[in-house]
């Protein structure tokens, strides 16, 4: 289990792990190579990975891991897209991120409100 001083030290590139971790469900469900009840039980158990690592930050590694969650969220994916098929949001990542948003609203509570509405 990582103590606060690790993360603390280190939220910067957890940040990148939280995204490339989340990525792999974003990933499963747009490839549908997993079926759906062990996916789902693998995003349950990322997002109390992901609660319990959201308790052990302040306010600015908190707002920085968020903000770089929703920019992750935010890209598109134009690989192998025709113009026609690009959208302004990937629509899996988009789903993970309000998965994770939700789980830190459900342990957070009421602190977590101001990251969301921004």
């Amino acid at each position: 289990m990582m103590g606060k001083g690790v993360v603390a030290e280190r939220y910067q590139v957890m940040s990148k792990f939280w995204k490339e971790a989340l990525g792999l469900a974003a990933y499963y469900h747009k490839k549908n190579k997993f079926d759906l009840p062990k996916l789902e039980t693998i995003e349950s158990e990322m997002m109390k990975a992901f609660q319990e690592y959201a308790v052990k930050l302040n306010e600015e590694q908190l707002g920085y891991t968020i903000n770089e969650l929703v920019k992750w969220a935010s890209r598109t994916s134009s690989k192998n897209q025709s113009k026609d098929e690009i959208v302004g949001f990937n629509l899996h990542r988009q789903i993970i991120l309000n998965k994770a948003m939700i789980a830190v609203v459900e342990k957070l509570g009421e602190y977590a409100v101001p990251y969301i509405q921004n």
